[in-house]
């Protein structure tokens, strides 16, 4: 049987995806889940079909937009950011600034 099935962990590695995320794909009909004295197993095709079907996740480019304006590696604060920096322990206390 281990030869045409993946376990768990396996599962996970090869679709990158945590346990409960295993489970909704098994409770949304998308992957079959078979049981052999309590231990979960997955067909190994499915497996591999949904990999090779995964989209992958875009990231989340919204944070940082650089205008052009900024020497690499350098940081711009804007005074009406509603954000104060997160690393500068100092600045917190004193934002947003007076005017």
């Amino acid at each position: 049987m281990a030869q045409n099935f993946y376990t768990v962990e396996e599962t996970m590695a090869i679709l990158r995806k945590t346990g409960s995320q295993i489970r909704n794909l098994v409770g949304k009909g998308r992957l079959r889940e078979f049981r052999d004295g309590g231990v979960c197993y997955y067909k190994k095709d499915e497996v591999n079909e949904l990999a090779r079907n995964r989209v992958p996740q875009p990231r989340d480019t919204s944070i940082v937009q650089p205008t052009g304006r900024e020497r690499e590696g350098s940081v711009s604060l804007d005074a009406n950011d509603p954000y104060p920096p997160a690393n500068n322990r100092e600045m917190l206390g004193r934002w947003p600034p007076k005017e």
